[in-house]
C-alpha cells in the first residue's frame, strides 16, 4: 500500500507541476517572464514543485481554519449575542461544529472524490484500486486531523468564548476522522449490497433522502440554538468519543474489505467527470449530459419545440431547453424546495419564539447586503454556461457563421432569458419569503422596504445570470476536454467572489441597506445594457475553441 500511494504522489505531483505551469504560461505579464521551453526547464519545475507543496501545507490549515471561522464560529457568535448573558458559548460552538461534521460525513467523503488523478492512476495505469484507494484516503484523513487540530488549538488559546477544556481539541479533529471513516464504510456497505452510493449522485436514487438529511441537519446546527435548544459539552464530548471507536472498527473493516469491491466501486464514482479549477473548486458534469448530448435529435422534440411558432434563434435556444430542461431545471428547483423549507421555518420560528421575531425584526432589512452572498451562491450561471457549451457551443463553433455578431447577439439574448427564468426558482421563493418573515416578525413602518427586500433579489439573480453569460461569451474558457479554464475568466470569478464577500462583512453597507438595494436594481440594469454592447463588440473576436 505504500508503494502505491508513493506511485500515485508522484503522479500527482506530476499533473499539479504541469497544470501549474500551464496556468503560470498563460498569465499575462507573468508569461512574458517565463521561457519557451518552460515544461523543459528542471530548476522551474522544482520551483513549481515547491510551490505546490507549499500551497497544499498552507491550504490544509488555511481552508479548516476559514470553515470554523465562517460556519461555527461567525454564526455561533451571532446566536450568543441574542441569548441571554449565561449563554455558555463553548457548548453552543460544540453543538454547531457536532452536527456540520455529521453533514459533512455525508456530503463530502475523501473515498468517493473522484478526480483526475483517481482516473488516470486506476483506469489508465492500471494501478490496484484498492490500495490506491486506501493509501490516499488515509492520507487525506491525516490532512483532516492535522487541518483542524492547528486552528483548534490556536482557537483554544486565543479565543476566550471557546471556554470548553483543551483535551476536547484533539479529540474533536478525531472525531471528524473518526466520522468519515464510520460514513465510509457504511457506503462501501450498502454499495456492495445494492451497487449505489448514498452520495445524492441522481442514478443512485437518493437525492431526495440526502435533500431532507441536509436540511435536518442544518436546522439542528444553527436553528436549535436559536430556541435556546443546545447540546451541553460533557454530551458533545462524548458522542465524539463514540465516532472516534466506531471508526477505530471502520478503518479495521475497510482493511478487510475485499480487493475485488474497489475497482467497481471507483468505477461507480467516477460516473462523474469532476473537473479540479485553479481556485479549488469543483464542477460536476453528470455521465447523462455526454450520453444525451451523442443521440439524434427526435421528432417528437422538434415538433414539441416548433410547436411555439418560434423561429430563428428563438427556435434554436427552444429546441436545446426541450432538449435538456431536466438537467436546466432540476437543480434550481431543488434549490427552490430548499429555500421555501428554511423560509416557512423561520416563519414559524417567529411564530412561536416573540424574542427570536423582535430580534429578526430588528436586523432583518439590515441583513440584506449579506444576502448578496448567499444569492452568489445559489445562482447556476457558470454550471449552464458549461452545460451550453458541452451541448452545443463546442460543436458550432467550428462553423464561422456562429460567431458573427448577429448571431452571437441573437443567441445570447435568447439563453439569456433561459438563464434569468431558470434562476428565477429559487429566487422568486426567498423574494417572497424575506417580506413575509419582516411581516410576520413584526412589520415595520417604511412599506418601501418590503418592495426593496423584493425587488433587490430579483435584481440580484439577475445580475448574476447576466454577469456568468457575459463573462463565458467574452472569455469563453472552456477547452475541448472541459478540463482547463481561461486565467482571466479565472481572476474574474475570484473578483466576483471577493466582491459578494465584501458585501457580507462590510458594516456600512448594513446601516444603509435601502440605498445599497436601489443601487443593486439601477446597476443591474445598466449592466444588462453594457453586457449586451461588449458581447455583441467583443464576443466574434474571444467566443471561439480553446485547444
Amino acid at each position: 500500500m505504500r508503494k502505491a500511494f508513493w506511485q500515485s504522489e508522484k503522479l500527482r505531483n506530476a499533473y499539479r507541476v504541469n497544470a501549474t505551469l500551464r496556468l503560470f504560461s498563460h498569465t499575462p505579464v507573468l508569461k512574458q517572464l517565463l521561457p519557451e521551453n518552460v515544461y523543459a526547464k528542471s530548476w522551474i519545475k522544482t520551483v513549481v514543485q515547491v510551490y505546490t507543496w507549499f500551497k497544499e501545507v498552507v491550504g490544509m490549515f488555511l481552508g479548516k481554519g476559514i470553515y470554523l471561522y465562517l460556519m461555527v464560529l461567525v454564526p455561533g457568535g451571532l446566536i450568543v449575542d441574542k441569548l441571554s448573558a449565561k449563554a455558555d458559548s463553548g457548548s453552543l460552538l460544540l453543538h454547531i461544529f457536532l452536527f456540520l461534521t455529521l453533514l459533512g460525513t455525508v456530503l463530502h467523503n475523501y473515498l468517493f472524490d473522484p478526480s483526475d488523478e483517481m482516473f488516470y492512476a486506476v483506469f489508465l495505469l492500471r494501478m490496484e484500486a484498492r490500495k490506491y484507494a486506501l493509501s490516499n484516503y488515509f492520507y487525506n484523513l491525516l490532512k483532516t486531523f492535522l487541518g483542524f487540530l492547528l486552528p483548534l488549538i490556536l482557537g483554544r488559546l486565543l479565543l476566550p468564548q471557546l471556554n470548553f477544556p483543551f483535551w476536547l481539541c484533539p479529540l474533536l479533529a478525531l472525531f471528524v476522522v473518526g466520522a468519515k471513516l464510520t460514513a465510509a464504510l457504511l457506503q462501501v456497505r450498502l454499495f456492495r449490497q445494492k451497487s449505489r452510493l448514498f452520495s445524492g449522485n441522481d442514478k443512485d436514487g437518493y437525492m431526495a433522502p440526502l435533500g431532507a438529511l441536509v436540511i435536518l441537519l442544518l436546522l439542528a446546527a444553527y436553528l436549535l440554538p436559536v430556541l435556546g435548544l443546545i447540546i451541553p459539552w460533557q454530551i458533545t464530548a462524548g458522542i465524539c468519543g463514540f465516532f472516534v471507536l466506531t471508526g477505530i472498527a471502520a478503518l479495521v473493516l475497510l482493511l478487510r474489505t475485499p480487493a475485488a469491491v474497489y475497482r467497481p466501486l471507483l468505477k461507480h464514482v467516477n460516473g462523474e467527470l469532476v473537473l479540479k479549477k485553479a481556485d479549488g473548486a469543483e464542477a460536476t458534469l453528470n455521465t447523462a449530459i455526454k450520453e444525451q448530448s451523442l443521440k439524434k435529435l427526435s421528432m417528437e422534440e422538434v415538433d414539441a419545440a416548433a410547436s411555439s411558432k418560434r423561429s430563428g434563434y428563438a427556435f434554436f435556444n427552444a429546441l436545446f431547453v426541450k432538449r435538456y430542461r431536466k438537467l436546466l431545471s432540476r437543480k434550481a428547483l431543488r434549490l427552490a424546495a430548499v429555500m421555501a423549507v428554511l423560509v416557512v421555518g423561520t416563519c414559524i420560528a417567529c411564530l412561536v419564539s416573540p424574542s427570536i421575531a423582535g430580534t429578526i425584526n430588528a436586523q432583518w432589512v439590515k441583513a440584506l447586503p449579506a444576502f448578496t452572498f448567499l444569492m452568489y451562491m445559489l445562482n447556476r450561471g457558470e454550471s449552464l454556461t458549461q452545460l451550453f457549451f458541452f451541448n452545443c457551443d463546442s460543436s458550432m463553433m467550428s462553423y464561422n457563421f456562429y460567431r458573427k455578431p448577429e448571431v452571437i447577439l441573437g443567441i445570447f439574448t435568447q439563453r439569456l432569458k433561459t438563464v434569468i427564468r431558470i434562476n428565477l426558482i429559487p429566487a422568486l421563493v426567498l423574494a417572497l419569503g424575506l417580506p413575509a418573515i419582516l411581516y410576520i416578525s413584526g412589520g415595520t413602518d417604511n412599506p418601501r422596504e418590503y418592495l426593496v427586500l423584493f425587488g433587490t433579489i430579483l435584481a440580484m439573480s439577475v445580475f448574476f445570470s447576466v454577469h456568468y453569460l457575459a463573462l463565458y461569451y467574452l472569455l469563453q474558457p472552456y477547452t475541448l476536454g472541459l478540463t482547463q479554464k481561461g486565467v482571466m475568466y479565472r481572476m474574474a470569478t475570484i473578483l466576483t467572489y471577493m466582491v459578494c464577500y465584501f458585501c457580507l462583512q462590510v458594516r456600512a453597507l448594513r446601516e444603509n441597506s435601502l440605498l445599497f438595494g436601489l443601487v443593486v436594481c439601477g446597476f443591474t440594469l445598466v449592466y444588462i445594457v453594457v453586457a449586451l454592447v461588449l458581447t455583441y463588440k467583443l464576443a466574434p473576436k474571444t467566443f471561439r475553441l480553446k485547444r
